[in-house]
């Protein structure tokens, strides 16, 4: 099965990724995953609370144990990392 994971940061648009998300699930059979910076819940700018699935942290290893990575592959592992460090620094801005 496929997976859709939506990334949400405080105050995010809830509305946004609404149409998108329902119509991955309905028409494609994707499952969807939210991701939080930590695992804390997350606010949106319309007041909705959600609890992420995962913290960005562990993304990187979801990916890699769905991808069925063996150790000394870990190119795409990697990949997903450095681009959770980008995420964070620049939220720490």
């Amino acid at each position: 099965m496929n997976t859709a994971y939506v990334l949400l940061r405080t105050g995010y648009a809830d509305w946004e990724a609404a149409s998108a998300l329902a119509e991955l699930r309905r028409t494609f059979g994707f499952s969807v995953k939210t991701i939080g910076l930590t695992s804390e819940p997350v606010g949106s700018m319309g007041g909705l609370k959600v609890m992420p699935d995962l913290p960005l942290s562990a993304l990187a290893d979801n990916v890699a144990a769905r991808s069925g990575f063996r150790e000394g592959n870990d190119n795409e592992r990697s990949l997903v990392r450095r681009n959770a460090d980008v995420y964070r620094n620049l939220v720490k801005k």
